[in-house]
């Protein structure tokens, strides 16, 4: 950023100049004079705001007045003028009736000729002043007393030519703005330098160009800390800056040029100087004179202006994820990088600046999107999904103005179901031959030595080793003849449950025994309706899930009686449409979809919400490679792909494509006790434990319900004398992370404290990389005195 002008008139020469434009504007006919019958509407402008002027104020019958500075906290506005060298007035903001006893007297008239603008942090009030030395003086608001160690020394303390600085440095100040820690002084140079209150040091970083550089018309600066706005003398034009930057706003630039402006020509010692605002309205002070019966009159004022309505943000903050550029309000687009996988939502913070308002009306409205994932938690919350995430902040000023910011947020993809093509199965040329040509493998399933593939062709499901493709015909299965295409499988060890999506007659899962094949149809479940297209199967032993290839649903069935239901069922998203094969570690279900071919979903098993941190893209030509089945051993999944055949040419060959899981995340065991004295006598049934503190203490271990690797929730209920529990968490994997909130310790031996009534505690498991995680919920409640 650069300044000013090369060369100015010396200080003397621009005084006589200023003396003698005086002399003929008030004994001939004043510069700007004008009969006031002949005035225009000021409401022409529609910057202007008449109603908040303050008018025809008392001069105390001062000679030729000028007002210039000005600064006011809101309840009394004080203002100087450039023919009085030692007072400031004061005035009420409201009612413009003078308050002589707010008025700074005495001011030190050797100094200067007068005072040209003054800001106070409502303790101190600094003024600058016009012909005298180049510093900023300080004095007690409330009693007008110097504090002279509060002055800051403008010139000394700029680094005289280095850098963009004009050599001279901040010599004629004119114009000055603080916010608390930091105040900016305008100069005749186009230059606004910026100086640390409490040390007087010059801020370069925070000093910038104006371009505004010619004599008389840099004049009075103000913020409101995200613009700086600058009244120029000569176009008589209110101009903005960022004040972060310097950048020209010209969007937020007030025209100052009404009437009794207009009257005033470059130069004039009476035109517009300072500027304040209370954030809605801009004043400037200013005298007229005006034509009473032949004699010219000065009357003083101090004019009013609409703020220009801003739609801006104050503030944007984005947590747990880095945000560039840096903010300022006039910077719409941002970017976060990537983020890892494992941070699955932000919290969003936007706060709107206080020039959104018009008048008296409401703060200017933000809106973020997405929607807020969390309304109970603070801030806005925002789910990420894998890939690249926008989020949008909308502000919307009084006058329905609105400015819109948006984030980009890349969520990284897991560095799991990586391609591991040496675990693949590749169906032996024989079995491949057997089955004309093609196999198209719809269902999976394995007891670890065994890989059983349900062909969706025909309505064989034929055994293969899992490590060689080699088919193992004594193990295959002969289907019942009510099986059109065999899709879904899955086996409790005893018995095969077979889907057919293809036979409309028949809405069953078909049971055979494993071992022999045969059809046992006492075990055979029946399905509704809606369920009239049943695909892939899995169960946790207790329920079968059946996808609905025809729905975006999947069913979930009481293994044992065959009842359905609802409370485990649930909707697939919007892009799995036609869900297919399934299979679940007992927390998470993946979902193939029989059109969508690149994606594989992820659900909360219990809850069936969509979990897109695990959603992954096989490898393959997903245009035309069908992913039907999937199975788990729990460190590989296969996927059962089938390429789509060219008309009846059924020539693919079809495999199982194998890919990583994700690290393990899963806790081995949980324990949750409380030490009891040996010698208590409580006769409760307690046992040793080696991480029982002090030595002669014992453990006795609450009861939660039986312990699952893949169950997250469980509840206890402890009586009122139970204050404080700890818990004992391993994982499955020496190398994940174990976190216990609330409560201090390690995961061995962490203490938690309860209140009485309902505690929840959380164990949190992240595998090494980051990739994966389960969250394991315990709730504890504490009976009150004297329950039981």
């Amino acid at each position: 950023m650069t300044a000013g002008l090369a060369g100015r008139p010396s200080r003397l020469l621009m005084s006589l100049l200023a003396v003698f434009a005086l002399l003929v504007a008030t004994a001939v006919n004043p510069v700007g004079a004008q009969d006031s019958t002949e005035s225009t509407p000021e409401e022409s402008n529609p910057d202007r705001d008449p109603s908040r002027d303050l008018l025809n104020l008392d001069d105390d019958g001062r000679q030729s007045p000028r007002l210039q500075g000005i600064w006011s906290d809101g309840s009394t506005v004080w203002v100087s003028d450039g023919h009085i060298a030692d007072k400031i007035f004061a005035y009420d903001f409201d009612s413009g009736e003078r308050i002589a006893g707010k008025d700074f007297d005495g001011l030190r008239v050797d100094w200067h000729r007068s005072v040209r603008d003054m800001w106070s942090d409502g303790t101190i009030m600094w003024v600058v002043i016009d012909d005298g030395p180049d510093w900023l003086f300080a004095y007690e608001l409330e009693s007008g007393q110097r504090r002279s160690e509060r002055d800051i020394d403008l010139k000394e303390t700029v680094a005289h030519g280095q850098g963009e600085w004009d050599s001279r440095g901040n010599d004629i100040p004119i114009g000055l703005w603080g916010n608390g820690t930091t105040v900016w002084v305008s100069d005749d140079d186009g230059v606004i330098y910026a100086y640390d209150l409490e040390s007087g040091d010059f801020l370069e970083e925070r000093s910038f160009g104006t371009g505004v550089s010619e004599r008389n018309s840099a004049r009075g600066i103000w913020s409101d800390g995200l613009t700086m706005w600058l009244l120029e003398g000569k176009s008589k034009q209110i101009l903005a800056y960022e004040l972060a930057t310097g950048r020209r706003q010209p969007h937020y630039d007030i025209d100052a040029d009404v009437d009794a402006f207009s009257q005033f020509t470059y130069g004039s010692d009476t035109g517009p100087a300072g500027l304040w605002s209370d954030g809605v309205t801009m004043w400037v002070p200013l005298v007229e004179f005006v034509l009473n019966e032949g004699t010219y009159a000065a009357n003083q004022g101090i004019y009013a202006f609409h703020m220009p309505e801003r739609p801006a943000l104050k503030s944007l903050g984005l947590s747990d994820a880095g945000m560039s550029p840096r903010f300022s309000t006039e910077t719409t687009s941002y970017q976060s990088g990537t983020v890892p996988t494992w941070l699955d939502s932000v919290t969003v913070t936007a706060e709107a600046t206080s020039l959104t308002v018009s008048g008296d009306a409401p703060s200017g409205i933000v809106s973020i999107e997405p929607a807020d994932a969390d309304p109970d938690e603070d801030g806005h919350q925002v789910d990420l999904s894998p890939g690249a995430n926008t989020i949008t902040v909308t502000v919307t000023a009084a006058g329905g103005t609105a400015k819109v910011y948006s984030i980009e947020v890349e969520r990284d993809y897991p560095e799991t179901f990586d391609r591991v093509p040496e675990h693949d199965v590749e169906f032996s040329p024989e079995l491949v031959q057997s089955h004309g040509g093609n196999i198209n493998p719809g269902g999976l399933w394995s007891d670890g030595t065994t890989m059983w593939v349900g062909d969706y062709h025909s309505n064989s499901v034929f055994a293969v080793n899992p490590k060689t493709g080699e088919h193992e015909p004594a193990r295959d299965i002969g289907v019942s003849y009510t099986i059109w295409s065999s899709d879904g499988l899955w086996s409790d060890g005893t018995t095969m449950w077979i889907s057919d999506p293809s036979n409309p007659n028949e809405r069953r899962l078909a049971a055979h025994n494993l071992e022999s094949g045969d059809h046992e149809p006492e075990h055979d479940i029946e399905l509704p309706v809606e369920n009239g297209r049943p695909s892939g199967l899995w169960s946790d032993g207790t329920t079968i899930w059946v996808a609905n290839r025809s729905s975006q649903r999947i069913f979930a069935y009481d293994l044992a009686t065959g009842v359905l239901d609802d409370t485990l069922s649930f909707e697939t998203a919007s892009g799995n449409r036609n869900p297919s094969g399934l299979w679940s570690n007992g927390t998470t279900m993946w979902v193939t979809d029989d059109n969508d071919k690149t994606t594989v979903y992820a659900y909360a098993l219990e809850s069936g919400a969509a979990l897109t941190n695990f959603w992954f893209h096989p490898d393959g030509d997903g245009a035309n490679t069908t992913k039907r089945s999937l199975w788990s051993d729990g460190d590989f999944m296969w996927l059962g792909e089938f390429a789509e055949p060219e008309g009846d040419d059924f020539s693919g060959t079809g495999s199982l494509k194998a890919y990583k899981m994700p690290p393990s995340a899963a806790l081995e065991s949980l324990e949750i006790g409380r030490a009891v004295d040996t010698g208590s006598g409580s006769g409760s049934s307690a046992k040793s434990s080696t991480a029982a503190t002090p030595a002669e203490s014992q453990i006795e271990y609450i009861d939660f319900g039986t312990f699952a690797p893949f169950t997250p929730n469980y509840r206890a209920t402890v009586n009122n004398r139970v204050s404080n529990v700890f818990v004992s968490a391993t994982s499955e994997v020496s190398d994940a992370t174990v976190q216990i909130e609330p409560g201090s310790g390690t995961g061995n031996r962490h203490q938690v404290n309860l209140d009485v009534g309902e505690n929840e505690i959380t164990i949190l498991v992240h595998s090494a990389d980051g990739s994966n995680w389960q969250t394991y919920t315990v709730t504890i409640h504490r009976n009150p005195v004297g329950g039981l």
